[in-house]
């Protein structure tokens, strides 16, 4: 009895410190916006959500250079990370991945 009770306390513990593993996928999103004409030849800038204070900044940038006759499609994200955290709720590392709340970050 005693034996059952010392493993069932190791494996708590165990447990325990291991906690509950879960991982995240952060990923920002990106547009280049292209301008041509007969005298300037692919005039290119790249908008990452991440490079702006907010989702609404990111959105004005790209709408100010499609009214000036920029053409603007999404483009391959530059920033990608995954991490794992063994207490969901005391995720200390998630300001450092999304980039303070910049880059949306989705369960894996």
């Amino acid at each position: 009895m005693k034996k059952a009770l010392f493993l069932f306390a190791i494996a708590a513990f165990v447990l325990y410190s291991t906690g509950c593993k879960k991982c995240y996928h952060c990923q920002n999103t990106c547009t280049l916006c292209v301008y041509s004409d007969s005298i300037i030849q692919n005039y290119q800038q790249k908008f990452c959500n991440d490079s702006f204070s907010s989702e609404s900044a990111y959105m004005a940038a790209i709408a100010a250079d499609t009214a000036l006759g920029f053409v603007c499609a999404e483009t391959a994200s530059d920033y990608s990370q995954d991490y794992c955290v063994n207490k969901p709720g005391q995720d200390e590392y998630k300001d450092y991945y999304d980039r303070g709340g910049r880059v949306p970050c989705s369960p894996k």
